[in-house]
C-alpha cells in the first residue's frame, strides 16, 4: 500500500464520523431553537398579562409522544442493526461478517430497549 491510499484508508472513518457529528450537531440546534423560540412565545404572552393554562402549554410544546412513537423508534434501531448484518454479510471476508454483526448489537439492544418500554410504560 502506498502512502496516499493509506491516507485514504484513514481519511475514510474520520470523515464519517465527522458527518454524523455535524448532522447530530444540526439537529441539536434546531431543536434548541424551536424549544427557544416556545419559550418567547410564553413569555411575551406572559409579559401582556395573558393567562396560559397547562392545556395551551401543553398544545405549544407539540404533541405528546407515547407507546407508539417508542415502539416506532425501537423497529427502526432493530432495523438498522439488521442492516449492519447484512452489510457485513456482503463483504467476503469471514472476520468482516463477525466485526458488523458486534457492531449490530448496539442498535439492536437500543432498538429491544425501545420496544420493552413500548410495552411496560403505561400511555398516560
Amino acid at each position: 500500500m502506498n502512502g496516499m491510499e493509506g491516507l485514504v484508508a484513514l481519511l475514510i472513518p474520520i470523515v464519517a464520523l465527522l458527518g454524523i457529528t455535524f448532522i447530530l450537531a444540526y439537529v441539536a440546534k434546531i431543536r434548541h431553537a424551536t424549544r427557544k423560540e416556545m419559550q418567547e412565545t410564553i413569555r411575551t404572552a406572559l409579559d401582556k398579562g395573558q393567562e396560559l393554562s397547562p392545556e395551551v402549554i401543553e398544545q405549544l410544546s407539540g404533541p405528546k409522544k407515547g407507546r407508539a412513537h417508542n415502539l416506532k423508534i425501537g423497529i427502526i434501531w432493530i432495523a438498522v442493526a439488521l442492516g449492519t448484518v447484512a452489510f457485513g454479510f456482503g463483504i467476503p471476508d469471514d472476520e468482516a461478517t463477525h466485526i458488523f454483526a458486534g457492531m449490530a448489537a448496539i442498535p439492536l439492544f437500543i432498538g429491544l430497549g425501545y420496544v420493552l418500554i413500548s410495552r411496560v410504560a403505561s400511555e398516560d
